[in-house]
């Protein structure tokens, strides 16, 4: 069915929702803003929220600051969607049931009543926001908590303070100059390339005895692990759920680090020309115009990240871990937290060998499985020595606290562009893998520019659980550093039995 038929059938579908009370109200309505950036913002209609049965269901809306144009079927321009959204309480997931697409002077230009798979609110996404007001005791209380004035919050939202806001509309004023300034030159050691081509640093000679970080308990003797929708530890429990900004000082504090400073775009490598970026002008949707060396972004048909469905069974050969212990040392490259690994790590997979440069981070995960995103994910970059690549993704689910991402983290730069080195502490990649092994495999691309392609992708099928707080402690630098979903086209993905 084309997406023109689908429309107009999914029209009639949502006018028969009338009499079921799930299409919008007519008259005044509530709109509570939850999310808030430069470009879009979220808001939920209160008066719409139905519970049951450990659910609630909710009409949400996301108010473009300019017009968009449709990215696939029939083109059409809109301004606003609104969308019914039923809502899982305990494991905190979010389901779209129907979405409704409005222009600037309020006309539905289309529609869609389909209902999409559940996936897990990120922590302190739309999602999460919106979930925590509609599965809240009381809605409006939650939400009239919400609305006190944080000055100190917008930043950390990238969008205009909140005087500045009201519903369905977002002010687009132009950021401070100052904002933009280039990063001052670091006082401690150069940042390391953010490009995996480049070869490792040799190893250095550690200053002091190794304090050995052994690999994370596979599963602790007598102990059960936390779901992914376990509530929080009572040391991060609250009488009132807290605020961005709030969590964002309350676990810097507890680790004794300063709050890190705000920084624009991070120009890397001596370039001074405007910065790719994960929103504003130089977002995912502009990296392919930016540069000729970027073309690859908007033109290749097999890029990074993908969602991950419908696997072709296969007999795979496994993947073989020879992970060695590296001191720790943390980059903050400006778009991400990367520890730099020592020569001696590899991979044996397909015949080859690839050598481990370094891992990062990004939130929430780039690649999904089944339409499920996960609260993070870390990427583990090997290079063949035929300069091929390959790149394992384990990803990384809300639950119990994580030993080998608390140090890293204890350790990492607030300030983009530095390094800090901890040679008495030996890391050991093999702490951040699954204890089951088994994965998905397709042929992608790097997920940042120059997107290149010809990049062998190993999805790890189970995700490791880490903290909530660590989560919330890598928001604090970077609250959104994904790539969008990218198109499969005629890729393969395979999976072992």
């Amino acid at each position: 069915m084309s997406f023109c038929t689908r429309v107009i059938a999914c029209s009639f579908a949502l006018a028969g929702g009338l009499m079921l009370g799930f299409a919008p109200r007519a008259g005044a309505t509530v709109w509570q803003p939850v999310h808030t950036t430069l470009k879009s913002q979220t808001e939920v209609d209160l008066d719409s929220i139905v519970k049951k049965d450990g659910a609630a269901t909710a009409w949400v809306q996301q108010v473009h600051a300019d017009p968009v144009g449709s990215k696939t079927g029939a083109y059409f321009v809109y301004r606003t969607i609104k969308m019914q959204v039923r809502y899982q309480c305990a494991p905190r997931t979010s389901a779209v049931q129907s979405r409704a697409y409005y222009n600037d002077t309020g006309t539905e230009v289309a529609s869609e009543r389909q209902a999409e798979d559940a996936r897990v609110a990120a922590p302190e996404s739309p999602e999460d926001r919106a979930l925590n007001i509609a599965c809240a005791a009381d809605p409006k209380k939650a939400a009239a908590a919400l609305r006190k004035p944080e000055p100190t919050q917008a930043r950390y939202m990238d969008g205009p303070a909140p005087a500045e806001r009201r519903a369905g509309m977002i002010k687009t004023s132009a950021p401070a100059a100052d904002e933009h300034a280039p990063a001052a030159k670091p006082a401690e050691a150069p940042a390391a390339s953010h490009d995996p081509h480049a070869a490792p640093a040799p190893k250095a000679a550690p200053a002091a005895p190794k304090t050995v970080l052994p690999p994370l308990p596979l599963a602790a003797a007598g102990h059960t692990a936390p779901s992914a929708h376990a509530a929080p530890s009572a040391h991060a429990a609250a009488p009132a759920r807290e605020s961005r900004e709030k969590v964002v000082d309350r676990v810097l504090r507890e680790r004794g680090i300063a709050k890190p400073a705000v920084v624009g775009p991070f120009a890397t490598q001596g370039h001074e020309e405007s910065h790719w970026d994960y929103a504003g002008e130089n977002a995912p949707y502009r990296w392919g115009d930016m540069k000729a060396d970027f073309v690859t972004c908007k033109s290749g048909q097999r890029q990074s990240p993908i969602d991950i469905r419908s696997p072709v069974i296969s007999e795979m050969e496994p993947i073989v871990f020879h992970y060695e212990e590296s001191p720790l040392k943390v980059l903050n490259n400006g778009h991400t937290i990367q520890v730099e690994i020592a020569p001696g790590s590899f991979i044996l997979h397909g015949g080859a060998r690839y050598e481990l440069l370094q891992m990062h981070f990004h939130t929430p995960s780039e690649e999904r499985i089944n339409g499920r995103s996960f609260a993070m994910v870390a990427h583990l970059v090997h290079k063949s020595a035929q300069g091929k690549l390959a790149v394992v993704a384990v990803l990384l689910d809300a639950g119990a606290s994580h030993p080998a991402i608390e140090t890293i983290w204890n350790t990492m730069p607030g300030t983009a562009g530095r390094t800090r080195e901890r040679p008495e502490i030996a890391f050991n990649p093999m702490s951040v893998l699954p204890a089951d092994r088994n994965f998905f495999s397709f042929q992608g691309s790097l997920t940042t520019p120059p997107c290149t392609e010809g990049v062998q992708w190993l999805v790890m099928k189970t995700p490791v659980e880490m903290g909530r707080e660590q989560i919330a402690h890598f928001g604090a630098l970077y609250p959104m550093n994904a790539r969008p979903i990218q198109p499969v086209n005629d890729r393969v993905i395979k999976a072992g039995r």
